[in-house]
């Protein structure tokens, strides 16, 4: 026969087994499930929203850096990071069949400083100009190093999906560009994926993917569904402050830029800060106040 000392023994017991879960949820990294976070704004055609990114020293520059970076874009408006994993003209990549520890430990901390700040994080796998020798390109093509590509692609499956968004290729063009493509949808299920095919000026949106990522020329339109991005090199060299690749952005270009975007309407201004190596606050703070004017 059931008591009612029973009774208070299982409801004791059930407590003491929800404390200790909730503790292994605090202590263990990676078990949080996030939801004091704030959440990203939805990416939409008609709400232009800004991202900013050192898309190619994000991880070279250290940590210190990059957190600058990422705590400027949250107090300036500016609601998303952008990268690529396979570093664009990164003497250190190489051949090497591994993910420099580096850049494995700069995505765990960049994913969670966006989680926690709100920003999405745009995160491009690889490169298909890779091996062009162009831009500061290393000379080394895509596939070449399929093997780190594939264990990039699991560190970003690893960390998982909350606040990011990947584009498997940029620019594709090539087999291996496609491959990575292919793998992305293999692996990556849950994920939003951008399609950037086309020399980075695709005219549709293949059914794998949730949007496109269009580049334009120096005097081009945009298209008002795709997310506007700044890559291309004419544009890169007009929206810096010295006319080069790796200059810090000009402030007043970046906001008139970031308006044009937004009166076409497309979902994201995307600003490139292509082979910049330093914290670029005036450059971030003009991007949010050019949403705002």
């Amino acid at each position: 026969m059931k008591t009612a000392f029973d009774f208070s023994i299982r409801l004791m017991r059930s407590m003491i087994s929800c404390t200790c879960l909730f503790l292994i949820c605090c202590l263990v990294p990676g078990c949080d499930d996030g939801d004091s976070d704030p959440s990203p704004p939805p990416i939409r055609e008609g709400a232009t929203q800004v991202w900013y990114g050192r898309v190619n020293t994000w991880a070279a520059a250290g940590l210190d850096v990059l957190g600058a970076d990422v705590a400027a874009c949250a107090d300036s408006g500016v609601t998303g990071y952008m990268i690529e994993l396979e570093t664009w003209g990164d003497p250190t990549m190489g051949t090497d069949k591994e993910v420099p520890a580096a850049t494995a430990e700069a995505y765990r901390n960049l994913v969670g400083w966006c989680r926690k700040e709100g920003l999405w994080l745009f995160v491009s796998v690889g490169n298909d100009n890779a091996g062009s020798g162009g831009y500061g390109d290393r000379g080394v093509p895509l596939s070449k190093v399929t093997e780190r590509l594939e264990k990039l692609v699991e560190l970003v499956r690893s960390q998982g999906s909350r606040n990011v968004i990947v584009q498997p290729c940029a620019e594709t063009r090539t087999a291996a560009g496609m491959w990575i493509e292919n793998l992305c949808v293999e692996r990556l299920a849950g994920f939003p994926l951008v399609y950037n095919g086309n020399s980075g000026r695709p005219g549709n949106v293949p059914s794998w993917a949730s949007f496109r990522a269009y580049h334009p020329l120096l005097a081009q339109g945009f298209p008002p569904d795709a997310l506007i991005i700044s890559d291309s090199g004419d544009l890169i060299r007009a929206l810096s402050t010295d006319g080069s690749l790796g200059g810090p952005g000009d402030p007043d270009k970046l906001r008139a830029w970031v308006g044009m975007v937004k009166a076409a309407g497309a979902p994201v201004a995307g600003y490139y800060a292509f082979r910049h190596a330093g914290h670029d606050a005036p450059a971030i703070q003009a991007l949010g106040q050019g949403l705002r004017l």
